[in-house]
């Protein structure tokens, strides 16, 4: 690195994408398998050093670079940001992002050549970095991702970015809009297009459900749950508060013109999100299991549509309705899957059964006991943010009617005793186990889903307080 004044941009960016690469390498990571703590410790401060002087010299000068050059910089900027050893020196990562972003904002020619990845990499990049990109360059970067002309149409078929690139351009396009660094009208615009590609890719790329879990699984998890946040975001309308977001009639930020593209962009991801729903729940308990996460960002952001649905309760049923209630079924079956897994005994069950669904499937794909041994389930405790998103879609659920008919009867719905069991596993894990903010929106949910009295409507920590079975994780 002592000659990087003769350095290119082309070089500086192939230089900065392979130092992020090595510095998540188990080889100097920290707590890597590799012995020798102190020569890592080494490694990563000297990587640092190189990185900043490579970024320094992107700052001065990056009139050279390309649109692949641009993008592996901006990721990697984004990679090594924050890490104060072994990352980038902070006023050259700001530096160099800034020239970069002036690059793409100030020359079209370079934006023209993106392909998707590049484009995903580089909205990830911004986003990460926390700085916006010019509108049209914004809308010309989404537009690569989904391969689809600028103004939303519809992309070119077997053209654009994967469902895992797709969903990081979408995770990045939201998070720009909630930092303030792009407008709500620029982001849904731009969204639009990638949110039919990744309805494309659903269609093509469905849930894995059979065999062990597969890298391929993960990525789909994370395509859940980036793509349902980013959704959820940017439906989220001005002045709304932002909890009802774009779904609920009347409350649009813009003038009458755009009523149109927000419109488009909101039947675009509630597709989208619909598709996932009905995909988790043919995968079974174990998507539950592995990524509650994605699960509980699914729910929370199909919730409002939930809400749209109880204001139309009682009127009369449409070509849609029946589209409707296969809808809504997939949310109670998630719902409950997702409470259920709140508390130890609901998991193992739940595990049981996920193993056993696997078992069947694996066998008929010809999968051997061996193979499947060497690749366990992966079970994860949902967090007290996961259990509030699956309550508040139970109590938006019973606004839809669901556990009620028109008649009288009981059909179907929240399972009562699996709720008061998930409420309470939190309830008594410990007084750090749930948040003040968590608890008093657990304190509504009880109210409305059990259909509690006003005294009996506090969510308490004590033990046994609560009937179905509690039980201490």
């Amino acid at each position: 690195m002592r000659d990087s004044t003769v350095m290119d941009a082309l070089l500086a960016s192939v230089a900065l994408y392979a130092a992020a690469k090595l510095r998540s390498s188990e080889r100097i990571a920290e707590g890597g398998a590799h012995d020798h703590d102190d020569a890592r410790s080494d490694a990563r401060r000297e990587l640092r050093a190189c990185a900043s002087r490579v970024a320094a010299l992107l700052a001065k000068d990056s009139s050279r670079i390309d649109a692949r050059g641009a993008s592996n910089v901006l990721w990697a900027l984004a990679t090594l940001a924050g890490d104060v050893e072994g990352g980038v020196g902070e006023r050259e990562r700001r530096d160099a992002t800034r020239a970069l972003v002036g690059a793409l904002n100030g020359r079209p020619e370079l934006r023209a050549a993106f392909n998707a990845r590049d484009a995903a990499n580089a909205l990830w990049g911004c986003a990460k970095a926390r700085v916006g990109l010019s509108d049209e360059a914004t809308t010309q970067l989404a537009s690569a991702v989904a391969s689809a002309p600028p103004g939303g149409s519809a992309p070119h078929e077997g053209v654009g970015a994967n469902a895992v690139e797709a969903s990081m351009a979408l995770w990045a396009l939201a998070s720009m809009r909630g930092d303030g660094t792009i407008d709500s009208r620029s982001a849904r615009l731009a969204a639009t297009g990638i949110v039919r590609r990744l309805c494309e890719e659903s269609v093509k790329s469905p849930f894995t459900v059979g065999g062990a879990t597969t890298r391929g699984e993960v990525d789909q998890h994370r395509v859940v749950a980036n793509a349902s946040w980013a959704a959820a975001k940017l439906s989220e309308r001005e002045g709304t508060g932002g909890d009802i977001p774009g779904y609920t009639p009347g409350l649009r930020d813009g003038d009458g013109d755009f009523a149109e593209s927000d419109a488009e962009f909101d039947a675009a991801a509630t597709g989208l999100l619909r598709r996932f729903a009905s995909a988790a729940v043919e995968a079974g308990p174990a998507f539950q299991l592995e990524s509650p996460r994605a699960a509980a960002q699914l729910v929370a952001a199909l919730r409002p549509s939930l809400l749209s649905l109880a204001a139309g309760v009682g009127t009369p049923r449409d070509d849609h309705s029946r589209d409707d209630d296969s809808y809504v079924a997939a949310m109670t079956t998630l719902v409950n899957r997702g409470l259920r897994s709140c508390f130890a005994r609901g998991r193992e069950e739940m595990e049981k059964e996920a193993r056993g669904t696997r078992t069947r499937r694996a066998g008929a794909n010809g999968s051997t006991e061996e193979r499947r041994k060497r690749h366990p389930e992966t079970i994860q405790k949902p967090s007290s943010d996961d259990l509030v998103a699956f309550c508040d879609a139970a109590e938006a659920l019973r606004g839809v009617g669901v556990g009620r008919a028109s008649d009288g009867r009981r059909t179907a719905g929240i399972d009562a005793g699996i709720f008061r069991s998930a409420v309470c596993a939190a309830c008594t894990g410990g007084p750090t186990a749930l948040g003040w903010r968590a608890a008093g929106r657990l304190e509504h949910c009880v109210f409305s889903v059990l259909g509690l009295g006003a005294v009996a409507a506090t969510v308490t920590a004590r033990r046994g307080s609560q009937r179905g079975g509690c039980r201490r994780d």
